[in-house]
């Protein structure tokens, strides 16, 4: 086959093979197969037009490729990838920036994997290591953008090992401590998001940007719009979320739930407000994710399955949902008399 998918230390690579008419083999390994049928294509033209000498010569100088540095390709990766098919690339912006002081300089084609290795020697002595495996996974992702569009033959980060990251064991609220956290509020509004978060299970950016498009009263359910995977979920809503969401005033020219009443605009970003009346009511450095964690052990010791669980925080992959069990010991050996989406949501919503 002149077009052939060659697998070598755990990486597929593309490789053209043909022979010219004198007997001479052409063997190169491409980017992609697109580039490969191309190549193909072109050199089985000049052979049938007479002018394959020439362009065998072409190819055997090879074209001149302009080298770039670290920094050149990050901001080319983060304007032609990350800003368009990442809605968390500002998390890229911030590890690129870290990392092309260090790094920017150096050239694309002489990047080693000992290059990274000494960056993360020198990182890990100011940040935590979560921080420091947020900077390689941006690292490896350049790369494979690099690798896919051609600019590199080889993914030099491939397999690339993540510094040990240590748990954390954090408290779950109580029903009790939680009704006290929303009191503790300073206004309805923040009351009100608070009781959502914690009833809910969602996410703080979606719960900002719920609308009351997105709330089904007469079917006690709330489907989020804008969420991290894209895909819309239905949760169901308790008679605490309910009597929280009757509180809220509707703003005509507002479409969204929770509205900041000094501006009549969308709640932007309460996080000082919410974790300095939390430690006032006896909850120091409580965040906002420690709510969704108390609604998925609320929602585990209803006897929710865990499938299900998984599917009403959003999680793509169960091993997430696990780590709110497995690590706080909370998790039951059996999950046999759990009970279904369906009755659940009945016994759950009346």
């Amino acid at each position: 086959m002149p077009i052939n998918r060659v697998k070598k230390r755990g990486q597929t690579r593309i490789e053209v093979r043909k022979r010219w008419p004198d007997g001479t083999e052409y063997r190169r390994f491409l980017a992609n197969s697109t580039l490969a049928k191309q190549v193909l294509a072109r050199i089985e033209g000049s052979i049938a037009t007479g002018t394959w000498r020439e362009f065998r010569e072409s190819l055997l100088r090879g074209p001149e490729v302009k080298v770039i540095s670290f920094s050149e390709l990050a901001d080319q990766f983060l304007e032609e990838y990350a800003k368009v098919r990442c809605r968390s690339w500002n998390r890229y912006e911030l590890s690129l920036g870290k990392l092309c002081d260090q790094l920017g300089t150096i050239g694309v084609d002489a990047f080693t994997r000992h290059d990274l290795h000494n960056y993360v020697q020198k990182r890990s002595r100011e940040v935590s290591p979560a921080s420091v495996n947020r900077d390689i996974a941006c690292a490896k992702k350049l790369f494979s953008y690099a690798f896919e569009i051609g600019i590199v033959e080889h993914h030099p980060l491939f397999r690339f090992p993540l510094l040990a990251e240590r748990e954390k064991a954090r408290r779950i609220l109580t029903v009790e401590e939680f009704h006290l956290l929303v009191d503790q509020m300073p206004n309805t509004v923040l009351s009100a998001y608070v009781a959502i978060l914690g009833e809910t299970g969602l996410r703080k950016s979606e719960a900002l940007h719920l609308e009351w498009v997105h709330i089904d009263l007469r079917e006690r359910l709330v489907l989020p719009d804008k969420t991290k995977s894209n895909k819309v979920r239905a949760i169901p809503l308790s008679d605490y979320a309910v009597e929280w969401l009757s509180k809220l005033v509707r703003y005509i020219n507002c479409p969204y739930v929770f509205v900041n009443p000094d501006t009549g605009k969308r709640l932007v970003s309460p996080d000082q407000t919410f974790r300095r009346n939390a430690k006032k009511a006896g909850f120091p450095g409580l965040g906002f994710h420690d709510l969704r964690v108390f609604r998925a052990t609320q929602w585990h010791r209803l006897g929710v399955h865990l499938k299900t669980i998984q599917q009403m925080l959003g999680h793509a992959d169960i091993k997430t949902t696990m780590r709110y069990y497995v690590q706080r010991r909370v998790m039951c050996s059996c999950f046999a008399k759990c009970l279904p989406l369906k009755s659940f949501l009945f016994s759950y919503c009346a």
